[in-house]
């Protein structure tokens, strides 16, 4: 359970540290709201793609080369995407023409750095997968710190809201270098092999099916709620970053999952422990990002009045976060008797294998009845 508080606080710290970090290009005026929300939802389906690499990682929990080999791959690919497609990609939300111009340079900027944002990845779910805790703690107070620091120059300075993805694309660098340096990632480095680069690959591509569509109907909600007019797209974008932010804290009852289902063996019994102990988190983790929720809508108002930011505009993003704590589909989920096996891709399993000492308790039971 210590291990669930640690990741429980720093999912908190994390939230609070993404909330007012995205406070700043709020107060950038009207224009950074609305741009940086279209390019969020962006981010939010490539981020798909470039992380399949750390993927593939909680799945095998092992293949370090591999996974680290396919961030690098599928990273470079939506860097391309996103520099070759900033002239286009910008027209499907409506949005003026000074905001335009912000959005095309703020996708140039993104691409520039995804790769930081790969390796980044990877770096991170290497070092929480394996309780480096004091390293991961650490190291997001530091990213924050400096974050919000270079925020703050940047709001003082005025400058348009690009220079926020510029300098975290490079905060994001120096913090993959320092996973790498303090977790000696290199010790688990082994010549790649095309058999294991295949198996990570399969192992990405049945998580990133799970959740592409959402993401996917993300990008054209979004879009739609932009032709609302400005005011209304700036208040959608502010309750929705909001609640996308909670994932952090709601997040813990998975990441902690990963780790405790991780030594049992039996897949029966990884889902009956599964089950327990999301009884036990669930409503801890989810009273937490209410509150927290309502908390931080007054720093992230920025240009938008805060008696805007109504009740149900709010809920009606809960939903979303509520899933991740309520489904654990990514841990062991259960579809049409589909189970999602650890190190193998998705498939049917015609015989579930039991928990030890279940035959035995199956009989006993049959001769009770007989009896």
């Amino acid at each position: 359970m210590k291990q669930f508080y640690v990741f429980m606080i720093n999912g908190i710290f994390c939230m609070i540290g993404e909330l007012v970090d995205a406070s700043f290009g709020n107060n950038l005026g009207i224009d950074s709201i609305c741009v940086l929300s279209a390019l969020f939802a962006i981010e939010g389906c490539l981020e798909k793609f470039f992380n399949w690499g750390s993927m593939s990682y909680q799945v095998k929990m092992s293949k370090e080369s591999e996974c680290l080999i396919l961030s690098g791959i599928f990273g470079g690919m939506c860097a391309l995407f996103l520099i070759g497609g900033s002239d286009c990609i910008p027209y499907l939300w409506s949005l003026t023409e000074t905001q335009y111009e912000l959005f095309k340079k703020c996708m140039v900027c993104f691409g520039a750095g995804v790769l930081a944002w790969s390796f980044n990845g990877f770096m991170h779910r290497f070092v929480v997968l394996n309780c480096m805790n004091r390293l991961m703690m650490t190291s997001d107070v530091l990213y924050y710190i400096v974050i919000i620091i270079v925020d703050t120059a940047i709001l003082c300075l005025r400058l348009p809201c690009y220079w926020m993805i510029i300098a975290t694309n490079i905060v994001l660098a120096l913090q993959a270098v320092l996973f790498a340096v303090c977790s000696k990632v290199w010790r688990k480095l082994r010549k790649p092999s095309a058999k294991a680069l295949k198996e990570c690959f399969l192992c990405g591509r049945d998580l990133f099916f799970e959740k592409i569509f959402t993401t996917v109907m993300n990008i054209l909600f979004n879009s739609l709620a932009s032709r609302l007019g400005t005011e209304l797209y700036a208040l959608n974008s502010i309750c929705s970053s909001i609640t996308t932010y909670m994932n952090y804290v709601i997040l813990s009852i998975y990441d902690f999952l990963l780790v405790r289902l991780k030594p049992i063996g039996s897949t029966l019994c990884k889902y009956k422990e599964m089950k327990v102990w999301r009884h036990k988190c669930a409503a801890l983790v989810i009273g937490i990002s209410y509150v927290l929720a309502y908390l931080m809508a007054m720093p992230m108002k920025g240009g938008v009045s805060q008696h805007q930011i109504p009740a149900g505009t709010l809920l009606s993003h809960i939903q979303q976060a509520h899933r991740h704590a309520c489904g654990l589909d990514e841990i062991l989920g259960e579809r049409q008797s589909v189970l999602l096996l650890p190190g193998t891709s998705r498939r049917r399993v015609r015989q579930v294998p039991q928990c030890p000492g279940a035959d035995a308790q199956r009989d006993a039971l049959g001769r009770r009845r007989k009896g």
